[in-house]
C-alpha cells in the first residue's frame, strides 16, 4: 500500500511540475508577464533568448531590471492582462502574442511580444537590441 501511495504521489508531482511550464509561445509570454508582476526578475531573464550569454551577463540583465524597477515602479504595476492576439508560424519558429495590460490607474496598453523557437525546441522572448 506505501508503494502504490508514494507512486501515486511521484506522479502526481510529475504532472504539477509539467503543467505550469507551458512551453507554447502563448505559455511562455504569459510567463514573461506573471514574472514582471510579480518581479521575478530572474524568472523573466529565463525566458529571454540569451543562447550565449554567460550566467554573469544574465545577473546583470537582472540588476538592471531590478533598477529600472525602483526607479520607476509604475511600469510594472500590472494589475490584470489577457491575451489579445496570437500569431505563430511554427515553420519559421516565431510568434508574436499580443497582450492587453491593464495598470494600477486603470490605463490598458496593448503589448506585443515576439518570440523564437531556439535550438531545443523551446519558445523564448526575442532580445530586442
Amino acid at each position: 500500500m506505501k508503494k502504490i501511495l508514494v507512486a501515486f504521489v511521484i506522479g502526481c508531482m510529475a504532472m504539477v511540475m509539467t503543467s505550469c511550464s507551458d512551453n507554447s509561445p502563448k505559455g511562455v509570454a504569459i510567463q514573461a508577464v506573471k514574472c514582471m508582476q510579480q518581479k521575478d526578475f530572474k524568472g523573466y531573464v529565463d525566458l529571454l533568448n540569451l543562447p550565449d550569454a554567460t550566467d554573469e551577463q544574465k545577473t546583470t540583465y537582472v540588476a538592471m531590471l531590478q533598477e529600472k524597477a525602483s526607479k520607476k515602479p509604475e511600469a510594472f504595476d500590472i494589475k490584470s492582462f489577457e491575451v489579445v492576439d496570437e500569431q505563430v508560424d511554427e515553420e519559421a519558429g516565431t510568434a508574436r502574442i499580443t497582450i492587453k495590460m491593464v495598470d494600477g490607474e486603470g490605463k490598458e496598453q496593448n503589448n506585443p511580444i515576439d518570440l523564437v523557437k531556439n535550438d531545443k525546441g523551446e519558445w523564448k522572448i526575442k532580445n530586442k537590441k
